[in-house]
Order: C-alpha cells, then structure tokens, then sequence
C-alpha cells in the first residue's frame, strides 16, 4: 500500500491516455447526444417558441420581419449594383474590343 499505482503498471497513464480516454469520451458524448433528443422531444421547444410568437402583438410582429427584409432588400440591392456594373464592363470591353477589328 505504500506504492502508487504508477510503480505497478509503469505503461498505465500511457496506455489510458491512447486507449481508455478516447472510448470513455465517445461513450459520453454518445450518451449525451441521445438524452438531449430525448429532452428536446420532452420540453417540446417547437411548441413553446410558437405559443411565444403567437403572445407578440402584431406591431411586433411586422417590425421583426419588416427590420429583417430591410437588411436584406439593402443587400440585394448593393449586389445587383454590383454585378450590372461589372457585367456593363464586361459588355463594354467587348464591344470596344470587336469594334477594333
């Protein structure tokens, strides 16, 4: 009793760090993963979001999705900006560059 554990199995820490933490890892994640489904399904998170958004006043509602298509009409229109400008250089070039010959 007065040695460790290391002075018996010399190859111990070596051999759990390559094989037994690996297995105990997957193991628990594994795990893991199927009692998170399970508590998903349990707490039913769909349906509490959706009695959620269904308590917002309408007000909300359109400033939430009003607000996000802003951003993105911004952004479909910076893009269409861009692309008729190198498609007009583009067409430009060309024609510039048969009318040479």
């Amino acid at each position: 009793m007065d040695k460790t554990i290391q002075d018996y199995w010399p190859q111990g820490s070596e051999w759990t760090s390559e094989n037994l933490t690996p297995k105990l890892i997957d193991f628990g994640f594994n795990q893991a993963e199927k009692q998170l489904e399970l508590s998903l399904k349990k707490l039913k998170l769909d349906e509490i979001v959706k009695e959620q958004v269904d308590t917002f006043p309408v007000s909300v509602l359109e400033d939430l999705v009003l607000g996000i298509s802003r951003r993105e009409f911004k952004m479909i229109t910076v893009l269409g900006a861009l692309l008729g400008g190198i498609i007009g250089i583009v067409q430009g070039l060309i024609v510039f560059f048969t009318n040479l010959s």
